[in-house]
């Protein structure tokens, strides 16, 4: 398929071939470009790309917002992008990897809900996905469904006629979404030489400050009074010597390090044990929570896994009402502090401790394998 992009184009999706074909007409390295001044610019600029992909929706419409035609700009756009993916993967942190490939997905998407058939179609191509008169090869179609968990992607629910499957215009950017999350997820992380880690450290600490920051947002300080009841009973566990499995040793350092807790946070606790390996427990928790490198989002699972695992014990009043341990925490937590603010006689306390806070954050939390996110709410997480 022949299309020409306009340089405004290569601004949108930047992670094209032809985008980083029209970056490369730099003639310099970009381990070379962060040295010069629109190198400089390239990496604020992919500072703030990460940070509006901590802050969600908002984020993204603020990145389509400063689209520009302007060459210089685009390049800019384009440098951004490849920067932003230099920073994550020298911070290590799988979150950050997972927030960044999501939002590249969901800005994606929202572009293409602006474009005409001919560049919907050149993008899908891209991605391996051939569309025509809204069909859809089997194997491409299940390829880019899979990563896509409602009922009606199944393939049982759709229309297939001699191997084609029927799909809307709607449901055809839907699975180019879909498409370029699993192109991200492949490509995003990439192994970046220590020297140029070490170059761009301060970008990196602002990276990770942000992320810092939207912890405390979410779940402000660690709380140990308000974990739920299955975590306290694995805390216990392992500070009597007992041998506890896998699974309770993943969903507590998942929990922890969900709620901000810091890697040596993390260690103290298991370092309670009779038997506790500095050595062990480091390379555990570090490849549990992410520090090692890269790969899945891992989050604690959900409340119906735990019981499954058998490590959902000593239930109370409000784990009834929760269907994840994330959210019995805020809940608890904000219930506590209230108790607090109306024993020392105050009123209208905000529960939440970082000032100006958006009371309605979103709750990322995951599936029954405990690797994907989703907002609070879509999913039930409180029972009614």
């Amino acid at each position: 398929m022949k299309i020409a992009l306009d340089v405004r184009d290569f601004g949108k999706y930047p992670f094209l071939k032809e985008s980083q074909a029209f970056l490369s007409e730099y003639k310099i390295p970009l381990d070379e470009l962060i040295r010069t001044d629109n190198g400089k610019i390239a990496l604020n600029h992919a500072v703030s790309r990460i940070k509006r992909a901590l802050s969600g929706h908002a984020g993204i419409v603020g990145s389509i917002a400063s689209l520009s035609n302007d060459t210089g700009r685009v390049r800019i756009e384009i440098a951004s992008y490849a920067f932003s993916r230099i920073l994550v993967s020298c911070a290590k942190d799988r979150y950050l990897i997972s927030r960044l490939t999501q939002f590249e997905a969901d800005r994606a998407y929202l572009l293409l809900l602006e474009e005409n058939d001919d560049i919907i179609e050149y993008v899908a191509s891209r991605m391996g996905l051939t569309i025509e008169q809204n069909e859809l090869q089997l194997i491409p179609y299940v390829e880019a469904a899979v990563q896509i968990s409602l009922p009606k992607w199944r393939l049982v629910n759709r229309s297939v006629i001699r191997g084609m499957v029927k799909i809307s215009n709607d449901e055809k950017i839907e699975l180019i979404r879909a498409k370029i999350l699993s192109f991200q997820r492949q490509n995003l992380h990439q192994a970046v030489p220590g020297s140029i880690c070490e170059e761009i450290l301060p970008f990196i600490a602002d990276v990770i400050k942000e992320h810092q920051e939207k912890i405390l947002e979410q779940f402000g300080s660690v709380d140990e009074t308000s974990y739920p009841p299955c975590m306290m009973a694995i805390i216990t566990a392992v500070t009597k010597g007992f041998n506890i499995p896998h699974t309770a040793r993943f969903a507590l350092t998942a929990f922890l390090h969900t709620i901000g807790l810091s890697l040596d946070g993390i260690i103290e606790v298991f370092s309670r044990a009779p038997d506790f390996s500095i050595e062990k427990t480091q390379y555990q928790v570090e490849h549990i929570s992410g520090r090692s490198g890269y790969g899945t989002d891992y989050t604690p699972p959900l409340c119906a896994t735990m019981q499954t695992y058998g490590i959902c014990t000593n239930k109370d009043s409000l784990c009834e009402k929760v269907n994840h341990p994330l959210t019995y925490y805020k809940i608890k937590k904000k219930e506590l502090i209230k108790k607090k603010g109306e024993k020392s006689g105050l009123r209208n306390v905000n529960p939440d401790s970082s000032p100006g806070k958006n009371t309605n954050e979103d709750d990322d939390s995951s599936d029954v394998t405990g690797t994907r996110s989703y907002k609070e709410g879509e999913n039930d997480d409180t029972k009614t």
